[in-house]
């Protein structure tokens, strides 16, 4: 009984939330146990998509494309801030050119982090671009205390893009080098890859450099599914994600 009463209030944050411009999304696993046609396992995916004032969670049994594709309006414009999953860059908004991607800094960080950790003897390497990025967020940082047009914003945005012009020379540099070792090169052929959805923000201020909005967001049910353990059935799992 409780569901056809939040059902018009959920209806009604949907429609105002793609009205935003910016948007946040991501997705992590969620558990209904009831039989669905064509469906094997328990296995669904919740989905997460914020926007400007408000967050909207779909439940779906599918971690397609069509579930981002079908949340958002067919003239949806903006920009949307997620990680390096291909559905989202399969969404047909984002193949027409009107909802564009803005890359996370966060998850290209745990690349390197990845490789430091499983090679030792390239600890070093991987330190030395983390020390990159990590200044990359600092002289963002330093340019958002700024109001855009002072002198102080001016003098700040030139260091930020001195830096991302930095990161791209030494990314190209190592690249070049045929004995660079596999990991390295996977991680940096991944940078160049998404290089202009990671350097959207460096253009619009609006846009921060990482999803850990959304992922903040998404953090109850992805920690509290160790205690609850997702839904006995299809109705109960909609609740849990309209509450």
């Amino acid at each position: 009984p409780i569901e056809p009463l939040l059902t018009p209030i959920y209806d009604a944050t949907r429609v105002h939330h793609v009205q935003s411009t910016y948007f946040h999304a991501d997705e992590t696993r969620w558990k209904v146990f009831a039989e669905k046609a064509g469906k094997v396992g328990h296995g669904w995916w919740l989905w997460l998509f914020a926007g400007k004032d408000s967050a909207v969670f779909v439940l779906d049994p599918s971690r397609s494309h069509d579930v981002p594709q079908a949340h958002f309006p067919e003239d949806a414009q903006g920009v949307l801030m997620v990680d390096r999953y291909s559905g989202y860059k399969a969404m047909r908004q984002v193949k027409h050119g009107k909802l564009v991607l803005a890359f996370c800094w966060a998850h290209v960080r745990r690349d390197f982090v990845r490789v430091g950790k499983g090679y030792q003897e390239l600890t070093p390497w991987a330190l030395a671009w983390l020390g990159r990025i990590r200044e990359l967020y600092r002289l963002n940082r330093e340019r958002l205390r700024h109001a855009p047009g002072t002198p102080e914003f001016t003098a700040a945005d030139a260091l930020l893009r001195a830096q991302i012009d930095a990161i791209a020379a030494q990314r190209d540099a190592e690249l070049a080098d045929d004995k660079l070792r596999e990991p390295c090169r996977k991680a940096l052929e991944s940078l160049k890859e998404h290089w202009s959805g990671w350097t959207l923000f460096v253009n619009d201020p609006r846009i921060p450099m990482d999803n850990n909005y959304g992922e903040r967001l998404i953090r109850n049910p992805a920690v509290g599914r160790k205690n609850y353990y997702g839904s006995g059935a299809e109705w109960a799992g909609r609740l849990a994600m309209m509450m």
